[in-house]
């Protein structure tokens, strides 16, 4: 555990994406000793990649770090929403020569980020990074969390994931629901913060989520286990839900209970298609 005051005080931020940060993470950001954003070039996107070294160079936050990993350009490319998950994250289809160069891209990326992350991670203390679905689903945030996992150097170093999800990734979710521990308490999220940063990624041509997001007031983060149990549906309260396919404004919700009974309920008919 973390030696600071609050939960996760001292902890590393790891996320795949610049603005990644401030989307699901944003309470423990100002109390993370670094923060690490992994990808940095986007394939057929030269205005985005420059942006991105632009605001690099701007970052208001020391302890931010960019790695500029160039992306696979693989984002909803998996089967969702009911992926196969494999050791670099999650399969993409490999018919066409396209999607075959994505897939050895995503693989190598696998192993260049477990690589690049080693030395950045603490022997001992607290990790925060994307949840094993992606949050709404997107393969390299699931590709990431596996990286952290892969580059860890034991025990002592624990990872957290945060809570958010979609309902494109809900039956994802529900297939690792198992390896969730207690959560933190709600903590609440940086309203100064999310809009200071926001403001600087429009800026720079650099946010890539909707332009009229708002954020949840509270967020929590869950112990990933190193030996998952069965599911409990009461880890999901507390999670906050992103409708994708809801009109934007008012899309963050928190789960209810009738529906965490709901994912409970469905919980065995998912195992069954997990590889």
């Amino acid at each position: 555990m973390s030696t600071g005051a609050g939960p996760l005080d001292g902890c590393t931020v790891v996320m795949a994406h610049p603005d990644d940060e401030i989307l699901w993470a944003s309470a423990v950001v100002r109390r993370a000793a670094r923060i690490v954003l992994c990808f940095g070039a986007v394939p057929g996107r030269p205005a985005l990649s420059e942006g991105r070294r632009r605001l690099a160079a701007r970052f208001p936050l020391g302890s931010a770090q960019f790695l500029m990993q160039a992306e696979a350009g693989c984002a909803a490319r998996a089967a969702w929403p009911a992926p196969r998950e494999t050791p670099e994250g999650l399969a993409l289809p490999r018919l066409l020569p396209s999607e075959r160069r994505r897939a050895r891209a995503y693989a190598a990326n696998f192993t260049e980020l477990t690589q690049r992350l080693a030395p950045l991670l603490p022997a001992a203390g607290d990790v925060v990074t994307h949840n094993p679905w992606g949050e709404y689903g997107h393969e390299e945030h699931v590709q990431v969390l596996r990286a952290v996992m892969a580059a860890r150097s034991g025990p002592g170093c624990r990872v957290w994931v945060t809570g958010y999800v979609s309902d494109r990734s809900l039956a994802l979710m529900g297939r690792n629901l198992g390896r969730l521990g207690a959560p933190t308490p709600p903590l609440a999220t940086d309203g100064a913060l999310t809009q200071e940063l926001k403001a600087l990624y429009v800026e720079t041509g650099t946010w890539t989520w909707f332009a009229d997001y708002v954020w949840p007031r509270t967020e929590r983060f869950f112990p990933l286990l190193d030996s998952p149990g069965p599911a409990d549906d009461g880890a999901t309260l507390g999670m906050n839900v992103i409708r994708l396919g809801q009109p934007r404004r008012g899309r963050v919700a928190h789960f209810t209970r009738r529906l965490s009974a709901a994912i409970a309920r469905r919980l065995p008919e998912r195992a069954a298609h997990k590889p």
